[in-house]
């Protein structure tokens, strides 16, 4: 039996798709099975991967009938996994050769849940983003605050790159997520509100690569017809939490903000009055979000601009 699962869904990835399997079956930790779901891409990826695992039996090849997306995908990868360990990559992203070695050494040195690592990002110039990871002795604290309050890129927002112990998250799965977003963020907030034992290394194994084409900057992903049920699910997996009533202001604090850039989205980011007037109406609509700004208690974020941000978006809202 492996002691790595690596599942790695696959739609039209491109020609990074090659680079992405290399740097796994490259990796200095050789006991690992790569599970590879195929969802029905049309740019021949799917005979790169056939073809790659004809070579390498450390490969499975899984089959959708249908377009089911990355939630979905990663589930089907997640119900045949054999490892002790689960990982996860994202088809046009690659693994340092000392990934899984660095990541497994942590895990059985801690006997940890999980085992995030920092989000190291590269552009198309090569460019690369480091972000390092938090110092804290409360790991586990300082991991779910920072998924809670949604500060910007968390590390803990993300399955990529992240080592989870196969028998601690049996019971967990993505959302679908035709219909819902951000699905690592969602699966996370179940991981942390479960397991206690939260660890993470310093070291740079995972690089995301940064560019036009990633599924995280199109506006099916960021707009409001994923995002608000996103919003709404957060907000009732936090409620039937016991660490609620600990939570509650930054629960609220989050949605607002998440609000907030759905609307900034439509108005500057890419700027769409009709769509913008569809995501006040939907947003609106939500009991959720419109308690959120109800709620008085906003906390002030040491920012000017975020204050009047809130305001703002308020005031929009009631209009």
């Amino acid at each position: 039996m492996p002691l790595i699962s690596i599942i790695l869904p696959v739609y039209n990835a491109g020609e990074r798709l090659q680079l992405c399997i290399d740097s796994i079956l490259k990796q200095s930790f050789k006991d690992f099975e790569l599970i590879i779901i195929l969802d029905c891409p049309n740019d021949d990826s799917d005979k790169i991967c056939i073809d790659r695992a004809m070579t390498d039996n450390r490969i499975v090849i899984l089959v959708n009938d249908e377009n089911i997306h990355t939630g979905l995908s990663r589930n089907k990868g997640l119900k045949v996994a054999k490892g002790k360990y689960i990982t996860f990559i994202d088809h046009d992203d690659t693994l340092a050769e000392d990934a899984l070695l660095t990541l497994y050494n942590q895990a059985e040195h801690t006997n940890a849940d999980v085992v995030f690592a920092p989000m190291h990002s590269s552009d198309e110039n090569d460019t690369l983003n480091k972000k390092p990871m938090p110092t804290t002795t409360d790991r586990h604290r300082a991991a779910l605050t920072s998924l809670i309050s949604d500060m910007g890129l968390s590390h803990f927002n993300l399955v990529i790159g992240t080592l989870y112990k196969r028998s601690s998250i049996e019971d967990i799965a993505f959302v679908d997520t035709r219909y819902i977003a951000p699905e690592d963020k969602l699966f996370n907030l179940d991981v942390l509100l479960k397991c206690k034992n939260v660890q993470w290394i310093d070291d740079s194994v995972y690089i995301h690569a940064e560019h036009n084409n990633n599924e995280g900057k199109s506006t099916a992903f960021l707009g409001y017809e994923k995002r608000i049920p996103g919003i709404e699910l957060f907000y009732n997996k936090m409620t039937q939490s016991p660490l609620f009533a600990e939570y509650k202001e930054q629960v609220y604090d989050a949605i607002r903000r998440r609000a907030g850039a759905l609307m900034f989205f439509t108005l500057f980011t890419r700027p769409d009055i009709h769509r913008f007037i569809l995501t006040r109406k939907a947003l609106k609509q939500s009991e959720v979000i419109m308690s959120a700004f109800k709620e008085k208690e906003h906390t002030p974020r040491n920012s000017i601009l975020s204050d009047i941000a809130y305001h703002v978006w308020r005031m929009i809202l009631n209009m």
